[in-house]
């Protein structure tokens, strides 16, 4: 497991919500938050703390796939029931119903798909492929209804929730497929009484974006008062410096918390990608017991795996909201509204509305403040959500284009701060050395 650092109160919420459904008061809880926030240290910790405590509690983990998608109806709850009737078979009490025989009476359809050879679940085949060769085209099996498959599942997890409590646990809802989503509901809303806790993780940002089902899901299951939510907050100063004392073994120097909260945000993942890439290329020293920047890079090179999460990030803007981040970039970590409008050659309030969007529904960048320009106009000042997103859309600008806006934004700023351009120094010798 990667360093686990604060997540105090969210391990406290969820370790109350799994006491109350060990006592018969089951429910849903949703993790959410962006790639890198964290979610998956928090439920290993969580997972490892809860077996620790209760050693009779059942977990059952489905993982929700990009790669299949749609394609793959069911595919978590298939590799939870898969997991259930497996592991029911080698460590059944004697004399306790084998829970195979139980899934032939009241899920018989879930064991069609998932077939049990001896005391083996065959493990091959695809959720989708096993479908559609069932019920789907050639199959001499009429296909059940989804309220019947729906009915089966539920039926077969309370009948094991009444032996012993079952924590079922599906990573990365944002990728989960529509009869999933639907399955999810169904259940969350039958195991209010019973002894099942159903956790679930996803990023908020592709729920959004992509309009899932989950959002409407969720709703439903909060109307129903069986579903609750965390959202992952940044970690705080104190966390990330346990999180260079967790990782390195010694404690970090103020200069380079601050260096790397400057141009990672608080993420986890980027906080971490960033001080292992520092420490790689020896930018980074122990000294006296404790680490210290002992020379500031001239450029960033961004970690493989965050550039890859930052990237992922960008292919879902439309056209038109690519091309602001893209000319935001040319600015900095900050830029305001009225100077950028002036670059895209955009009208004000278009612009706004916009970065309004980024803003709260991609999460590329985040308001800071509203100011009063030399020239009397008000701009909203904006900063990028971490500079490694600044970092990897600027890097993408290149040859001779690259040239023009930096020369563009020097013209820009000359223009808006006159003869006393005394506070942009910098930035202006910046742009006109870039340009």
């Amino acid at each position: 497991m990667s360093v686990f650092v604060g997540r105090a109160r969210e391990l406290e919420f969820l370790g109350r919500a799994l006491d109350r459904a060990v006592a018969g008061q089951g429910g849903v809880v949703l993790v959410k938050g962006e790639a890198g926030a964290g979610k998956s240290s928090l439920i290993q910790q969580f997972l490892l703390e809860a077996t620790t405590r209760l050693p009779a509690l059942r977990v059952l983990v489905g993982e929700c796939s990009e790669q299949y998608g749609a394609a793959e109806p069911y595919q978590p709850f298939v590799e939870a029931f898969r997991a259930l009737v497996h592991a029911a078979e080698h460590d059944a009490p004697a004399g306790k119903r084998r829970l195979r025989d139980l899934a032939k009476q009241v899920a018989p359809y879930w064991l069609q798909v998932i077939p049990v050879a001896g005391d083996l679940i065959a493990a091959a085949a695809q959720t989708a492929t096993e479908l559609r060769r069932t019920w789907g085209g050639g199959g001499t099996t009429a296909a059940p209804s989804e309220e019947t498959l729906f009915f089966q599942y539920t039926e077969l997890v309370l009948a094991v929730a009444a032996e012993q409590p079952i924590l079922l646990f599906i990573d990365d809802l944002h990728w989960a497929d529509p009869a999933s989503v639907s399955l999810l509901a169904h259940l969350g809303r039958k195991i209010a009484d019973q002894r099942v806790l159903i956790l679930g993780t996803y990023r908020e940002t592709d729920v959004a974006v992509a309009a899932h089902p989950l959002q409407k899901a969720k709703l439903e299951l909060e109307r129903y008062r069986v579903a609750t939510e965390i959202a992952l907050a940044p970690l705080d100063a104190s966390e990330l410096a346990a999180f260079v004392r967790e990782e390195l073994g010694a404690p970090a120097e103020p200069e380079l918390l601050r260096w790397l909260s400057e141009r990672a945000g608080s993420t986890p993942l980027f906080f971490g990608e960033l001080l292992r890439w520092l420490v790689g290329q020896g930018l980074v020293q122990e000294r006296g017991g404790r680490w210290a920047l002992v020379r500031v890079p001239e450029g960033i090179e961004i970690p493989r795996t965050a550039e890859a999460i930052i990237e992922k990030r960008l292919t879902r803007l439309a056209p038109e909201l690519y091309r602001i981040v893209e000319y935001a970039s040319v600015f900095g970590a900050e830029f305001d509204s009225v100077s950028l409008a002036k670059l895209l050659g955009m009208d004000e309030l278009e612009l706004e509305e916009a970065l309004e969007v980024l803003a709260r529904k991609h999460q590329l960048i985040r308001l800071e403040d509203t100011q009063e320009l030399p020239t009397g106009d008000f701009a909203s000042i904006y900063e990028f959500s971490h500079s490694l997103v600044q970092h990897a859309v600027h890097k993408t600008v290149q040859g001779k284009r690259r040239i023009l806006l930096h020369r563009k934004v020097a013209e820009i700023l000359e223009a808006t701060y006159g003869a006393d351009t005394r506070g942009v120094a910098g930035r202006l010798a910046f742009h006109c050395d870039e340009g």
